[in-house]
Order: C-alpha cells, then structure tokens, then sequence
C-alpha cells in the first residue's frame, strides 16, 4: 500500500491482487503494538488503486453490481434470493454445488441459508414490565432478509431487559459492503441515510447484531468527518451482546449441552468485543461452555470474500472446524451472517452434527 501510495509500484494485477486476497478481518489491529489501523488503510487502497484499475471482466460486469446494487438493499436482495433458492434446491446436494459451476457462482449457491418464517421488525416493540428507555436496532441487509429470527429474537430480549425497542423503517444497510469493496462513496451515502433514519435525542444505545455492521456503524465519525451527527451516532453503537451483559435478565432455563463460540472478525479485532458473548453464554444453567481454538480467527467468510476468493475461503475454513471438532461441542455460537453462511456449509458438506446459532436465538430460546 506504501509503494502505491507513493508511487513506487503500479496498480497492475500483480500487485492489486495481494490486496483482494486480504481477508480484511484486521487481526493485524489486534497483533500490531503501533495500533496502526490496517482496516481502513485497505479500504481506501482498494478504492483509489485497485478497482479504478481492475480489468473488465466477471468481477466488474456481474459481481460489483451485485455487490453494490443488490445485496445492500432488502427489497433487492429478497427477490434475488428466490432464483437463487430454487437454483441451490436443484443443484445442491450436501452443501455441494456441481463441478461444472464457476467456484464463485457456486459458492453464492452454496452459502444461500434456508429461508426463515417472519416479517420484518414491528417499528415499535413495548417493554416488558417497567421501561427503562428506547433503544434503535438497526435491521440490515442480510439479517432482515437471511436470519429473520436473529432479528426476532433479538428484539424480544431487549425488550424483556426493559426498553422499548424502535426498528426505523428507513434504517438500512451499514456500508460495510461497500467499504469492503472499494466503494467509499457508496458507504458514505448508506451511512447519511442512516443518520436520517435513526434521528431521536432521546436513545440510550443504537443495537447491531452483527459483528461487521456494528464495526461500520461505529466509524461513521470518521467516514463522515464533517458531519456533527456522524460522532455523535457512533458514540451510541453497542453491539447486542455488549449491550444484554449489562442487563439484569431474569434466569434462563437450563440447557445441557457443550457450546464453544466464533469470535466474528469485525467483532473481535474492530469493536473489541470479547468477553461479553462468552459472558452471556456462561450465565446459562446447565451449559458446558469450552473455548474454540484460535476462536478469533477468520472463517473465511468475510462479506463476499468467500464468493470472491473461493480457494482461500476453503482454507480459512477448513482450519475453523477442524477446531471446532477438536472441542467436542454440540453447539457453535458466533454473532455475523457471513460467519454463519460460511460455516453452516463447511458443516453441511462434512456433514458434521454440530448445531451452529446466533447468541441472540440462543439466549431466547432459553426464555421460551
């Protein structure tokens, strides 16, 4: 990125292609003593060298207006995946697309879920017993078209802790998508929406419950500089299990069985959030909690990395459940829809019995 920047090396393929086969999972933020912040560093150079430079080809004549234009916006995404489905029914069989499809295409099959019953977010869910406040959720892109019941139960818990809970209707993708993809513009844009739609003074927390949003939602003071409200909002992002440790939930029924937990990249390394989801795990009766080797290491799923960067993707993923089987648990819990897309297919085709759940449904089920 230096020898870019100053104009030692040329933005050719040889040298751009390093910073695609980044995983952008900033780890390096975690390890580096200096605290540099590797993970905006990459955006910006994939912005200004690598996709101003990037050849026509598959990835700027079908992936980047699928990237952009379609999977950050719900409508969108929603019609895109009745195709999809009906293609991954066909042609799926044990998390395993035919040979004959390009890798990335797929994968895009391959890592679709099953689709979940539900609506979007009620805009206005009451407290339960005496309120203590109004938190925002923000619903996003994937949750509220991918994993419904996240959102669902999510919500039921916040409000079980004591607020009242706003889901604004115009809240919308984060921007991280388009970050991730050299497109600053298009994040920025996402971000002054947001900023619109989650416009009330009276707020304790604005709640993500996923790791990579919760990440971009708070550096918008930051992709926003000149904007009063940008620092203001981030100062009030909280991810969901940060936020619920803090609580005084009433006790959950018991649950026997042995949980391990996949630190989200963005979670881990981007908003430091470390003890509070193994917190809320722990304060299950009955469960065996045991930690995940290397549990902050990517799984290779990482926004559309695991549709890009197929071969690498397998890689990172092949070393998570190979830990995960080494711990012996029933259940794997993580907080990020890549995560859960790219891990459920790992264990769809080695047809592991291994349960794989966001914290969220987790803890709900054990109020239901």
């Amino acid at each position: 990125m230096k020898g870019l920047a100053e104009g030692r090396l040329d933005p050719s393929v040889g040298v751009t292609e390093h910073l695609d086969a980044c995983v952008g999972c900033r780890a390096c933020e975690t390890a580096c003593p200096a605290g540099v912040a590797y993970g905006s560093l990459l955006e910006r150079a994939r912005a200004q060298f690598v996709e101003p430079h990037r050849p026509v080809g598959a990835r700027t004549l079908f992936w980047r207006p699928l990237i952009r234009q379609v999977l950050p916006f719900r409508g969108r995404m929603a019609a895109s995946t009745i195709p999809a489905r009906l293609a991954r029914q066909l042609l799926v069989k044990k998390g395993k697309a035919p040979g004959w499809l390009p890798k990335s295409l797929a994968r895009s099959l391959e890592v679709l879920p099953a689709p979940q019953p539900g609506n979007r977010l009620p805009e206005w869910t009451p407290a339960v017993g005496v309120e203590k406040g109004v938190v925002a959720v923000l619903e996003g892109c994937a949750m509220s078209v991918l994993y419904r019941r996240v959102n669902l139960a999510t919500v039921r818990l916040l409000a079980r802790a004591g607020y009242r809970v706003w889901a604004p209707p115009a809240g919308g993708c984060c921007g991280a998508i388009h970050l991730h993809d050299g497109d600053p513009d298009g994040a920025r844009a996402m971000a002054r929406a947001n900023l619109a739609a989650f416009d009330r003074p009276d707020l304790v927390a604005i709640i993500s419950n996923a790791g990579g949003c919760g990440a971009a939602l708070h550096e918008y003071g930051e992709l926003l500089p000149d904007d009063p409200r940008a620092k203001a909002f981030s100062t009030k992002v909280q991810d969901f299990s940060q936020f619920i440790a803090t609580q005084d939930l009433p006790p959950m029924q018991p649950l026997d069985a042995t949980v391990t937990y996949h630190d989200p990249c963005h979670l881990a390394h981007g908003l430091k959030v470390r003890s509070a989801p193994r917190e809320l795990l722990k304060r299950i009766p009955g469960l065996t909690y045991v930690e995940l080797p290397e549990s902050d290491w990517c799984c290779g799923g990482a926004g559309s990395y695991a549709l890009l960067q197929p071969d690498l993707s397998d890689k990172l993923l092949a070393h998570k459940l190979a830990n995960v089987e080494a711990t012996g648990a029933s259940i794997l819990v993580t907080q990020n829809p890549p995560c859960l897309m790219q891990v459920q297919r790992g264990l769809d085709v080695a047809g592991k019995p291994v349960r794989l759940v966001h914290l969220a449904e987790l803890l709900d089920e054990r109020y239901i």
